[in-house]
This record gives C-alpha cells, sequence and structure tokens, in this order.
C-alpha cells in the first residue's frame, strides 16, 4: 500500500485501490476506484473532483442498483446493507 500524507493533487489521475490518503488535497481529478483492496481514507478534501467505479466495482454498483429497481425484498436488503433505514442517510 503506498501512504500518501498531506499531499496536495491537481488535475490528476488518482486510483483508490490499494492506497493510503490521510489529509491530502484533491483539486480538479479524476478518482478512480476499480473493486481491489480498500483504500484508508482520513481528513482529505476532494474539490471539484470526477469519481469514477471501474471493473468489479463499477460491475458491483450495477448488480446493487438492478436489486434496488427490482423494489420488494430485494430493495429492503440492499438499503439495509448500505445503513438506510426508512429514507435515512446511509
Amino acid at each position: 500500500m503506498t501512504e500518501f500524507v498531506n499531499r496536495v493533487f491537481e488535475n490528476e489521475s488518482i486510483i483508490l485501490d490499494g492506497n493510503s490518503f490521510v489529509d491530502c488535497v484533491m483539486k480538479n481529478c479524476e478518482v478512480r476506484y476499480s473493486g481491489g483492496e480498500m483504500p484508508a481514507l482520513a481528513g482529505n478534501d476532494f474539490m471539484d473532483c470526477r469519481f469514477e467505479l471501474h471493473g468489479a466495482a463499477n460491475r458491483t454498483l450495477a448488480f446493487l442498483r438492478g436489486f434496488i429497481r427490482e423494489g420488494g425484498v430485494m430493495r429492503d436488503i440492499v438499503l439495509e446493507q448500505l445503513g438506510v433505514k426508512d429514507g435515512s442517510e446511509p
């Protein structure tokens, strides 16, 4: 795991998978997660960034969206896993 501490990223493509970002600033960056090792994130500022999911992360999101669209008990299971209850925020 690469650790970035107190670093400023500007106009860059940042790969989250398997990396650690502590007290960093990301300005106008493309922030990507592909479903690999979870990143460690603490105290960061994301300013005008674009977040993109790729690979396994994108497929997982599509899978969960399908359950939410289906409704009923499957929707409830997904929302429960996200920590959403009765319209509250996760």
